[in-house]
Protein backbone atom coordinates (compact mmCIF):
# COMPACT_ATOMS: atom_id res chain seq x y z
CA UNK A 1 0.00 0.00 0.00
CA UNK A 2 1.46 3.46 -1.00
CA UNK A 3 1.43 5.39 2.62
CA UNK A 4 2.67 9.06 1.00
CA UNK A 5 2.99 10.85 -2.40
CA UNK A 6 6.24 10.19 -3.01
CA UNK A 7 6.28 6.79 -3.23
CA UNK A 8 3.30 6.46 -6.05
CA UNK A 9 4.62 6.01 -9.55
CA UNK A 10 4.43 9.55 -11.88
CA UNK A 11 3.15 8.14 -15.32
CA UNK A 12 2.95 11.28 -18.38
CA UNK A 13 3.25 9.27 -21.28
CA UNK A 14 -0.12 8.40 -22.42
CA UNK A 15 -0.93 4.80 -24.11
CA UNK A 16 -3.81 3.66 -26.16
CA UNK A 17 -4.46 0.46 -23.76
CA UNK A 18 -2.55 -0.93 -20.86
CA UNK A 19 -3.97 -4.31 -22.00
CA UNK A 20 -0.99 -5.71 -23.99
CA UNK A 21 -0.49 -9.03 -23.06
CA UNK A 22 -2.87 -12.45 -22.11
CA UNK A 23 -6.62 -11.52 -21.95
CA UNK A 24 -7.62 -14.74 -21.71
CA UNK A 25 -10.10 -15.29 -18.74
CA UNK A 26 -8.23 -12.28 -17.07
CA UNK A 27 -10.84 -9.93 -14.73
CA UNK A 28 -9.34 -6.67 -16.44
CA UNK A 29 -10.44 -7.63 -19.58
CA UNK A 30 -14.32 -8.31 -19.91
CA UNK A 31 -16.68 -8.52 -23.19
CA UNK A 32 -13.54 -7.32 -25.62
CA UNK A 33 -12.89 -4.00 -23.61
CA UNK A 34 -9.64 -3.45 -20.72
CA UNK A 35 -11.15 -2.61 -17.90
CA UNK A 36 -7.71 -0.54 -16.93
CA UNK A 37 -8.19 2.29 -19.36
CA UNK A 38 -11.49 3.29 -17.24
CA UNK A 39 -10.36 2.94 -14.47
CA UNK A 40 -7.76 5.43 -11.95
CA UNK A 41 -4.55 3.77 -9.85
CA UNK A 42 -6.16 3.99 -6.98
CA UNK A 43 -9.13 2.24 -8.10
CA UNK A 44 -6.52 -0.40 -9.53
CA UNK A 45 -5.14 -0.65 -5.85
CA UNK A 46 -8.26 -0.50 -4.03
CA UNK A 47 -9.41 -3.73 -6.24
CA UNK A 48 -5.73 -5.24 -5.58
CA UNK A 49 -6.26 -5.16 -2.06
CA UNK A 50 -9.56 -7.21 -2.31
CA UNK A 51 -8.99 -9.71 -4.71
CA UNK A 52 -6.62 -12.76 -4.49
CA UNK A 53 -6.29 -13.10 -8.35
CA UNK A 54 -6.12 -9.09 -9.16
CA UNK A 55 -1.89 -9.10 -8.89
CA UNK A 56 -1.35 -12.36 -10.83
CA UNK A 57 -4.13 -11.24 -13.79
CA UNK A 58 -2.81 -7.57 -13.69
CA UNK A 59 1.17 -8.67 -14.14
CA UNK A 60 0.04 -11.11 -17.07
CA UNK A 61 -2.23 -8.54 -19.23
CA UNK A 62 -0.17 -5.06 -18.81
CA UNK A 63 3.15 -4.14 -20.12
CA UNK A 64 2.72 -0.35 -18.08
CA UNK A 65 5.69 0.25 -15.86
CA UNK A 66 3.41 2.43 -13.39
CA UNK A 67 0.67 -1.01 -12.99
CA UNK A 68 3.44 -3.29 -12.38
CA UNK A 69 4.62 -1.33 -9.91
CA UNK A 70 1.49 -0.79 -8.28
CA UNK A 71 0.96 -4.50 -8.63
CA UNK A 72 4.38 -5.23 -6.80
CA UNK A 73 4.18 -2.75 -3.80
CA UNK A 74 0.66 -3.47 -2.95
CA UNK A 75 -0.54 -6.24 -0.62
CA UNK A 76 -3.85 -8.57 -0.04
CA UNK A 77 -5.80 -6.99 3.09
CA UNK A 78 -7.52 -10.25 4.52
CA UNK A 79 -10.83 -9.16 5.17
CA UNK A 80 -12.44 -9.23 8.99
CA UNK A 81 -15.04 -11.92 8.52
CA UNK A 82 -12.20 -14.45 6.57
CA UNK A 83 -9.93 -13.09 10.01
CA UNK A 84 -12.22 -14.06 12.38
CA UNK A 85 -13.58 -17.61 10.43
CA UNK A 86 -9.66 -18.64 10.55
CA UNK A 87 -9.41 -17.91 14.06
CA UNK A 88 -12.45 -19.82 14.90
CA UNK A 89 -11.66 -22.71 12.82
CA UNK A 90 -8.35 -23.00 15.12
CA UNK A 91 -10.18 -22.47 17.77
CA UNK A 92 -12.99 -24.99 17.69
CA UNK A 93 -10.38 -27.62 16.17
CA UNK A 94 -10.94 -30.34 19.00
CA UNK A 95 -7.34 -32.06 18.01
CA UNK A 96 -5.30 -29.32 18.66
CA UNK A 97 -7.22 -27.24 21.65
CA UNK A 98 -9.11 -28.11 24.64
CA UNK A 99 -12.68 -26.43 25.71
CA UNK A 100 -11.35 -24.08 28.13
CA UNK A 101 -13.72 -25.25 31.03
CA UNK A 102 -12.07 -28.84 31.08
CA UNK A 103 -9.21 -27.58 32.64
CA UNK A 104 -10.54 -26.06 35.86
CA UNK A 105 -12.20 -29.78 36.19
CA UNK A 106 -9.04 -31.33 35.85
CA UNK A 107 -9.93 -32.77 32.49
CA UNK A 108 -6.63 -32.84 30.67
CA UNK A 109 -7.02 -36.03 28.95
CA UNK A 110 -9.67 -34.98 26.45
CA UNK A 111 -12.33 -36.92 27.81
CA UNK A 112 -15.53 -35.01 28.59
Amino acid sequence: MYLDESQKCNCSEPRKTLCTGDTSKNIWFEKGKCRLDDLTYSTVIFILTRNRNAKSDLLRITSDPCLIDIANKTRLVVPQIEDDARAAARINNPAQTLPFYTLFRGNLNRKF
